[in-house]
């Protein structure tokens, strides 16, 4: 993890994962509390929620022949997936 490209790598997963719409009003939000945007945008569901539910520990990788243990949940695809298969494969949407 330590290495110049890894981290290059884990910085675009998670501005990737973050540009997905499902966060739309928790980034709306922030605008709000800084007196940016007039509406509130009312609830919303945050990363820990949507990326880490706790019922994914016990579950297996969603990637055909994988039998690792969940390690998030894609925000874009909504696949259930281990570190090899976000990190190591770079799960990544255009």
């Amino acid at each position: 993890m330590y290495e110049r490209n890894n981290i290059i790598k884990l910085v675009s997963l998670v501005h990737n994962q973050l540009s997905a719409s499902v966060f739309r009003p928790m980034i709306r939000y922030s605008w709000y509390v800084a007196d940016l945007l007039k509406d509130d945008p009312s609830e919303f569901r945050n990363v820990l929620e949507i990326c880490f539910p706790s019922a994914t520990t016990d579950e297996e990788c969603d990637v055909h022949n994988c039998e690792e243990t969940v390690l998030t949940t894609c925000t874009i695809c909504l696949k259930k997936l281990c570190f090899t298969d976000v990190f190591v494969n770079y799960h990544y949407h255009k």
